[in-house]
């Protein structure tokens, strides 16, 4: 049986393009092409990717505010920057690519000439912190899928684990009961 990944952004953003951002209309699968080409590169998942990615064809529906569901939403109006939280997201691309393809249409929100912008579900709990199952760099407007991210963005993703995980983990199962 796998376990949770950890699912962590970071990005440069003005509050008013946050909020412009979250009343957006959802991205979905088919508003980008590069999907399967990315699946198809290596063994990531069990099974058919292209059958996979045609059952989330439509996964999102609504405002993209409607289909986060990160456990938390933290903007800092000093940095202006915001970051987005699940230390036990899933372990499934079926359960976690729905928020992977709507955080990337935060692409066009981000502000320009900023560095650290990125979107990380890892192992950073469980097992060993290499095992990235999907990242997203954004830059220039635009977004990329990969598999092995910047390290210092790395660095940034665990440095905020380790200092909030255990609170993070506990509050979760305070409010589930599980883990």
């Amino acid at each position: 049986m796998s376990e949770p990944a950890s699912f962590f952004l970071h990005a440069h953003i003005t509050r008013d393009n946050l909020q412009a951002f979250l009343r957006s209309p959802a991205k979905n699968m088919e508003d980008y092409s590069d999907w399967l080409d990315w699946f198809s590169a290596e063994q990531r998942i069990y099974g058919d990717p292209a059958k996979m990615l045609r059952d989330l064809a439509g996964c999102n529906a609504g405002t993209s505010k409607d289909n986060i569901c990160a456990e938390h939403i933290t903007f800092d109006a000093q940095t202006q920057i915001v970051t987005m939280d699940h230390i036990f997201l899933s372990e499934s691309f079926d359960d976690f690519l729905p928020l992977v393809v709507c955080l990337r249409g935060m692409e066009k929100f981000i502000t320009p000439a900023t560095q650290n912008n990125f979107l990380l579900i890892y192992s950073y709990w469980w097992g060993a912190e290499k095992d990235v199952s999907i990242g997203i760099e954004f830059d220039d407007g635009k977004s990329k899928i990969i598999a092995n991210p910047q390290v210092e963005n790395l660095t940034i993703a665990n440095a905020f684990f380790d200092e909030h995980g255990d609170a993070l983990a506990e509050e979760l199962y305070n409010k589930q009961g599980y883990i």
